[in-house]
């Protein structure tokens, strides 16, 4: 079986980290795309041909920036919550139980 942890570092389950890592890329890209709509939202503010007023476009780039920032540090603290629920415990902490020292 293998050990809690090698070299310090501790070692996951492979399934639960791949899907960690999975679902936190796939947030990461949408969270990438909704701060590009935000900036072109601010880039193309007040332009002629637009019937949206600047200050509406740049308010809302802003509130999508926001948005994207506030989704991204979602996005981080659930990805270290589950790669802490994939982390393997050692053997004794597995059972329930501890064996006695010696």
């Amino acid at each position: 079986m293998r050990k809690a942890k090698q070299d310090g570092r501790p070692v996951y389950d492979d399934r639960m980290r791949a899907k960690a890592v999975t679902t936190a890329t796939l947030r990461a890209v949408v969270t990438l795309y909704v701060m590009y709509l935000g900036s072109e939202l601010i880039l193309h503010a007040g332009e002629e041909g637009t019937t949206l007023p600047f200050w509406a476009g740049v308010a809302g780039g802003v509130v999508f920036i926001l948005a994207g920032a506030a989704f991204g540090v979602y996005i981080w603290n659930r990805y270290q919550a589950e790669l802490k629920e994939a982390e393997l415990l050692p053997p004794e902490k597995e059972s329930g139980r501890e064996e006695p020292e010696e």
